[in-house]
């Protein structure tokens, strides 16, 4: 991926809605309206704003988010569950585009640059998985009373997460199919499913460095499941044993580890709030519920890291 075709993917994740205008500022411009203002807060912000609005409203779209909590039901813990499933949707898009990112630098061979990405990566989905704190103060009481309102909806269904997904390597095709009729959802998706994955990059950037790696690991179809390869196992066993943990490549296995750890606690996570909030009973979009968050509780990412613990 070239410089253009990253920021074309960028900007299409971003989506199109249209940048309001605001005057900028430089260093200069800020330290003459804090002489101007004794160090006080600019409140007259008319002169500096769109109509009807403030630069900072206009910079977030704030008017916009805060219109999009609306409760279905009476319930109040309703709008806890609205509120951090908004917030995990916005964790979700930046984990693409920082996850965009360092696919395109780990193309490169520039891991400076992917370490500095992974380490915001780690925190945010530290961050992600605190949302399951909150989320866990609703009580059985408060969800069973919102509940029905969500009809067969379900984070299953989340085009966001399941981008993410395949972006990490778990590439299930038939999870495209309920996005089928909603076509740029289903495009975006399609696509991703049928191109490199991070981890993808990660075994080919192995290659690269002169690593033995089966052809069949390098050049396969991108759209199905990646299936652990002992060519790959052998090669981070090899990296393990014989490099020390400040080598490159040494640092950058285990950021990929980190990174997996923390998606499987915010996989847990959920897994430990809907049994404390519905027990064994079926989930919203069909599935068996806690039952089938058991099941992807135990998937792992970049697997071949996984397995050769066991053999260090």
């Amino acid at each position: 991926m070239d410089s253009k075709d990253l920021q074309q993917e960028l900007r299409e994740l971003l989506g199109d809605l249209p940048q309001r205008a605001i005057p900028t500022q430089t260093d200069e411009d800020r330290a003459q309206a804090a002489a101007n203002t004794g160090g006080n807060p600019i409140l007259d912000v008319a002169a500096h704003s769109n109509a009807g609005s403030t630069p900072f409203i206009d910079y977030l779209n704030g008017d916009i988010l805060h219109t999009l909590q609306q409760p279905r039901s009476d319930e109040p813990e309703e709008m806890t569950f609205i509120s951090l499933a908004h917030v995990m949707e916005v964790l979700f898009k930046l984990l693409c585009y920082e996850m965009l990112r360092a696919k395109d630098s780990i193309a490169r061979d520039a891991l400076d640059e992917t370490r500095v990405t992974l380490r915001r990566v780690h925190k945010t989905l530290e961050f992600l998985g605190q949302t399951w704190g909150v989320l866990s103060t609703i009580t059985p009481h408060g969800y069973l009373g919102f509940r029905d309102y969500l009809g067969i909806g379900s984070g299953f269904e989340s085009f966001m997460y399941r981008r993410l997904e395949f972006m990490l390597g778990n590439k299930q095709p038939r999870m495209l199919e309920p996005h089928k009729h909603v076509p740029s959802v289903y495009q975006t998706l399609k696509r991703t499913l049928e191109t490199r994955s991070v981890y993808d990059e990660v075994i080919a950037l192995l290659h690269r460095r002169g690593y033995p790696i089966d052809a069949q690991a390098l050049d396969r179809d991108w759209s199905q499941p990646y299936q652990s390869n002992e060519s790959v196992k052998a090669v981070w066993a090899d990296i393990y044993r014989s490099l020390p943990p400040h080598h490159e490549l040494y640092e950058f296995a285990e950021s990929l580890v980190d990174f997996g750890d923390r998606f499987k606690l915010w996989r847990f996570r959920h897994f430990v709030t809907v049994e404390r909030l519905i027990g064994f009973k079926p989930g919203t979009g069909g599935t068996a519920g806690v039952g089938w968050l058991r099941h992807i509780v135990d998937q792992n990412f970049f697997p071949e890291l996984w397995e050769i613990r066991s053999q260090l």
